[in-house]
């Protein structure tokens, strides 16, 4: 089947976006973190495929041994919007 618009209010959602944003951590001295979801699509093919756009910035979270990204704990350094991003999750059943 073709995307489907989904409702951005659904935790699930930022709750994926906070992990693709935990796992870029590359060339970066502080974690990015979610400042909101600007639209998620999902599709049905062999399991569930998750398309988010969202905006990040930069989080209170220094990148090193012992630290671990959390929405809880890694809050925005700043509101300015650093990153629109988009990306794909796939969740087999």
């Amino acid at each position: 089947g073709g995307w489907k618009t989904q409702d951005l209010t659904n935790p699930k959602f930022e709750n994926l976006a906070h992990y693709a944003v935990s796992t870029q951590v590359e060339g970066r001295e502080y974690y990015d973190t979610v400042l909101g979801i600007l639209e998620v699509k999902t599709q049905i093919v062999d399991g569930v495929m998750f398309m988010l756009k969202f905006t990040t910035t930069q989080s209170t979270c220094k990148i090193e041994a012992g630290v671990e990204y959390s929405k809880l704990n890694c809050h925005p350094r700043t509101s300015k919007v650093v990153l629109a991003l988009h990306g794909v999750v796939a969740s087999r059943s």
